[in-house]
């Protein structure tokens, strides 16, 4: 009887999960705009963004944690992120503030990163992302993208 309650427990939570979500799938859920807002240093090697990013979420309520990345140049890590948890409301699109943390990589200084911001060479950065995304009930995946354009992420201007 314990066995056939571990797997009907699971499934009974999924089906109502499913059932309390009417109205989109999580695979729709995308960014639709990415703006900077302040940067702030916090040493030789660090600093802190704020930015907005906007949401379009056609699911229900979800938490991103774990939300971490690296910036690079061919195969160099220029930057180290990090982001606080990111809770992301259900059926609606929202912009959400956060404050996203960057650590300059092992043997990258800022001599090293001044001609690509100054120079606005965009072109060559490459993002890669990971974050586990939480429903309310637990139930959870972890996500990743890999070989993002950093230009065209910029270039994902809040409208509205």
């Amino acid at each position: 009887m314990k066995h056939l309650t571990h797997i009907l427990l699971p499934a009974v939570l999924a089906a109502l999960l499913l059932a309390s979500c009417k109205g989109g799938s999580y695979r729709d859920v995308s960014i639709q705009s990415f703006e900077a807002h302040s940067l702030t240093p916090s040493g030789l090697k660090s600093a802190s963004l704020e930015v907005g990013i906007g949401i379009h979420n056609p699911a229900c309520f979800f938490r991103l944690k774990d939300i971490s990345g690296a910036v690079r140049r061919d195969s160099t890590v220029i930057l180290r992120l990090s982001v606080p948890d990111l809770e992301v409301a259900g059926h609606r699109d929202s912009v959400y503030r956060t404050t996203v943390t960057g650590v300059l990589g092992e043997g990258v200084s800022i001599r090293t990163l001044l001609p690509i911001v100054v120079g606005r060479d965009l072109e060559s950065l490459r993002l890669d992302l990971s974050a586990r995304a939480v429903t309310r009930v637990g139930i959870g995946k972890t996500v990743s993208y890999k070989d993002l354009s950093v230009k065209r992420l910029m270039e994902k201007k809040h409208q509205k």
